[in-house]
């Protein structure tokens, strides 16, 4: 792995709200690799920490398979966004993707949205 980030990170302002939407889109095909999911997760926590209360959307547009390692760092991004007292939301997920996610029912646990233009409007 290079050090290049697997992701990027977009600030959006949105009319009726008083703070930003942060979008984390996520540029793998795969969430499998040790040291992505390392980068990911160190960079993601630092905007927690740096904004509580922050509305984080993570668009995985990109990704058809998920590790059950990155299963576990969502759900512990997930913890860490609520308990800064944010909010963490996902979208775009592939149809195997959301497959996974159901039969472990993490769906229940996710705030999973839509395609990432629905889901701007609706977080």
């Amino acid at each position: 792995m290079t050090d290049q980030i697997p992701m990027h990170i977009d600030q959006l302002t949105r009319p009726k709200e008083p703070k930003p939407l942060t979008v984390v889109t996520v540029d793998l095909p795969s969430l499998t690799d040790g040291a992505a999911l390392d980068r990911i997760q160190k960079d993601v926590l630092g905007l927690v920490a740096e904004t509580p209360g922050i509305d984080l959307l993570i668009d995985l547009s990109s990704v058809g398979f998920l590790s059950s390692s990155a299963i576990g760092m969502l759900g512990m991004l997930h913890r860490k966004a609520w308990g800064s007292k944010g909010r963490m939301k996902i979208c775009g997920i592939h149809p195997d993707v959301l497959g996974v996610l159901k039969i472990t029912r993490l769906d229940t646990v996710f705030d999973i949205l839509g395609p990432r233009a629905e889901a701007v409007t609706k977080f």
